[in-house]
């Protein structure tokens, strides 16, 4: 064998791996894990990472979090101070962070590149202009703007809020040096030759300027996203998470955000709890670190392979060969350039709009879903109350075993003094609570008779809710909830300084925990006023009241099912979600402790399960105007498992009742021809209540069989009269109207 041959094949493949981009090698393989986590990560996180572990076994001894790492099976990485396991909370908490972060930097790298080139262009008076806007950029500190943007736009609306607040100026210090290389070039000859050959601005920024910054926008992208990932985490440490978090009171004059689910710059603000024991800190800044140097490494490999030289000397002529190289550098690359040159402002204008959809879906899902399962249980009324909440019950059902009024006698008005926030609620002995907008709370007997007042700070919203003991608990204006025993004193208030208003009042889960509905996102109390989570409501205005499911797991508000417990969106894999915004969806709860979900005018019963969601087939009835589907302002379940969907138009025309069974037939289907009709609830025999006004006409209420078609009786009370709610209970049927009155209607002698 020639001795020669080996060193000569072995300089030959050192010269090949020193050839070798292993930079960007590396850096794709770093960053491709990091997308593939994000991506994939929740799918096998060992445990749920908002459930609390108060008490584990560690070495044979009962502990309080937070755990240690590596010391209790199924927590590799340990646990939060809440119990929370850590490494769970990592696979879940990349995906909101690395989206957040890379459209913040590809916004930034956006407009300092169009900004930077138009800056190191310009001269004259426009010159200046840019140079003041970019020096004026670059004097306020990035985070304080951040905090400014995401304080103005509400830290509750998430992304949306964190990406304006990063990139008010965050483009400044990427503009500032695309301007210095813009300067640079357009004083080179080649730059005179262009303009000299009749090249125009535009022209000559996209064939000639922007390929030879291109290598230098890769680094700057890198740059981006690790300082964007530095920024967030600065956020965190100062309570300002994605997610928003939920700020508590702990002494006169402080406050902390407590975090809810994870995301990386909350994790990495709340990491270190003991100097003993740095682990949570080693994994997430650990995680933070790598990802950050995943990126650096790529965005440095791709300015070496998009370096113009190794472009045509490496690239092309190595891999298509000389002929086909050649004509890649010589033909094809000219011919691209000035298409682009030619569709520059098309291109940037498409590369926004598309940038901007995503950013509207990707801050839709920001927080990951979590799977649930709920096995069916019976849920009474916390208090056996007569009237709990504005829809009678925390599952919002608006119907009642007992049986209402037969007859439609007028017994009493009662004023409050000043217009009502909402319907009353009855206790278990007949009294009735009522709250005005004049920031009164009321309480009546069941003959009319006021038995006290009492003051409330703030102007309430909605109807009040009824706890288990009597308690009484009021939303408001504020964003807050105050709280009255049952002979109207004082509990306690929870105050939420933001103040963002409550939309709907509240409802009152058997272990004391309260849900209501505030702009843009819903809170969960405990018993005692200590706010146990905030969920956003996905941008919308819901004044819908909150309704819990039989086991009081789920809570849904519209379209929205979240997890009672943290609030986290749900994963209800395997519901119909087609077409959901033009079909107004939305979950209920039936009074035959079903859950159910309507898409249109098709309800569908389902149960979840260990593999997702059982469905049954739709039940609905095909409801159409003009060929036009028609959806149901209302709908719901009684007892016995009819299903009916109330139609209340603005309008009047095709106003209607209708009653269907579980196939599908319809029982009953009767129209009306009033206006904006109210369904105010349903009794024990399954006869419903209905009741409509509107400026200009009778107001009037109606008793309803359903199933039979038959009316048991109607009254009308004149002119402008508007409902906003009522309550169905023994012989009687109680009426809000705006203008302050409650009205009692049914049976003088009802055994309440």
């Amino acid at each position: 064998m020639n001795r020669n041959i080996l060193p000569e094949n072995f300089m030959h493949r050192w010269v090949y791996l020193k050839r070798l981009n292993w930079t960007l090698l590396l850096g794709t393989v770093i960053v491709s894990i990091v997308l593939l986590v994000s991506v994939f990560g929740p799918h096998f996180a060992p445990q749920d990472p908002m459930e609390n572990h108060f008490t584990l076994e560690v070495r044979g001894q009962i502990r309080t979090p937070p755990y240690p790492a590596f010391t209790i099976p199924g927590f590799p990485l340990g646990t939060d101070q809440f119990g929370r396991d850590i490494l769970s909370r990592l696979l879940y908490g990349i995906r909101p962070t690395l989206f957040m972060v890379s459209f913040v930097a590809l916004i930034r790298l956006l407009f300092g590149i169009v900004i930077g080139l138009a800056a190191g262009w310009s001269d004259g008076f426009i010159g200046k202009i840019f140079e003041g806007i970019l020096s004026f950029a670059l004097a306020i500190p990035v985070l304080l703007v951040a905090l400014i943007g995401i304080t103005t736009v509400g830290i509750n609306r998430g992304m949306p809020a964190f990406i304006l607040g990063l990139t008010l100026t965050g483009w400044a210090e990427t503009s500032r040096i695309i301007s210095e290389q813009t300067r640079l070039l357009r004083q080179q000859p080649f730059i005179e030759s262009a303009k000299s050959l009749g090249g125009n601005d535009d022209y000559i920024l996209a064939r000639h300027i922007l390929p030879q910054v291109m290598p230098l926008v890769w680094n700057l992208l890198a740059f981006e996203i690790s300082s964007t990932l530095l920024v967030a985490a600065e956020l965190g440490f100062l309570g300002y998470f994605i997610g928003g978090g939920v700020w508590t009171e702990i002494t006169d004059f402080v406050a902390v955000n407590v975090e809810g689910l994870p995301e990386l710059g909350q994790m990495l603000s709340s990491a270190l709890l003991k100097l003993t024991d740095p682990s949570a800190l080693i994994a997430v800044g650990g995680t933070i670190f790598i990802t950050i140097l995943g990126f650096n490494l790529l965005g440095e490999g791709l300015r070496i392979n998009t370096n113009p030289e190794r472009i045509i000397e490496v690239r092309w002529k190595r891999f298509l060969g000389e002929r086909w190289g050649e004509w890649v550098e010589f033909r094809f690359i000219p011919l691209l350039g000035d298409w682009f040159s030619l569709h520059l402002k098309i291109i940037v204008g498409v590369f926004l709009g598309v940038l901007l959809v995503l950013i509207g879906l990707f801050s839709l899902n920001l927080q990951p879903s979590i799977t649930a399962v709920e096995s069916p249980v019976i849920l009474a009324v916390p208090g056996d109350h007569l009237w709990a909440s504005a829809g009678q019950n925390s599952r919002n059902t608006r119907c009642t075993p007992v049986v209402g009024p037969r007859e439609n006698k007028l017994l009493w008005f009662y004023h409050a003094g000043g217009n009502l926030s909402g319907g009353p609620v009855v206790k278990a002995d007949g009294t009735i609570i009522l709250a005005s907008i004049n920031k009164k709370l009321a309480a009546i007997s069941p003959e009319g008779i006021e038995l006290w007042r009492v003051d409330l700070d703030e102007i309430p919203v909605g109807a009040p809710a009824l706890g288990e003991r009597g308690e009484i608990y009021v939303a408001d204006k504020a964003g807050g909830l105050a709280t009255f025993a049952p002979n109207g004193g004082r509990l306690w208030y929870f105050s939420e300084k933001r103040g963002r208003e409550a939309v709907s009042g509240p409802v009152v889960a058997s272990d004391g925990t309260i849900y209501y509905n505030r702009l843009d996102l819903i809170q969960a109390l405990d018993l005692f006023g200590k706010p146990l989570w905030q969920s956003p409501s996905v941008g919308e205005y819901l004044d819908t009241v909150p309704a819990l499911s039989p086991k009081e797991s789920f809570l849904f508000v519209k379209k929205l099912a979240l997890s009672a417990e943290s609030g986290a969106r749900l994963a209800l894999e395997g519901m119909p979600v087609d077409n959901l915004a033009y079909l107004d969806p939305e979950y209920f709860v039936g009074a035959d402790n079903s859950t159910y979900f309507r898409k249109g005018s098709d309800i569908y019963r389902w149960r979840s399960t260990e593999n997702g969601v059982e469905l049954d087939k739709p039940i609905g009835w095909g409801y159409n105007i003009s060929n036009t589907p028609v959806f149901p302002s209302d709908q719901g379940a009684t007892s016995e498992g009819i299903l009916w969907m109330f139609y209340g138009f603005e309008s009047g025309f095709n106003n209607r009742l209708v009653s269907l069974d579980q196939q599908g037939r319809v029982l009953s289907n009767v129209s009306f021809n009033f206006v904006q009709g109210t369904l105010v609830g349903i009794d024990g025999e399954a006869v419903a209540y209905i009741c409509a006004s509107n400026s200009g006409f009778k107001a009037s209420c109606h008793a309803i069989q359903l199933g039979s078609d038959q009316t048991l009786w109607d009254l009308n009370f004149g002119n402008n009269a508007k409902f906003i709610g009522g309550a169905v209970v023994t012989g009687r049927l109680y009426l809000a109207l705006k203008t302050g009155y409650l009205v009692a209607i049914g049976e003088p002698q009802a055994n309440n």
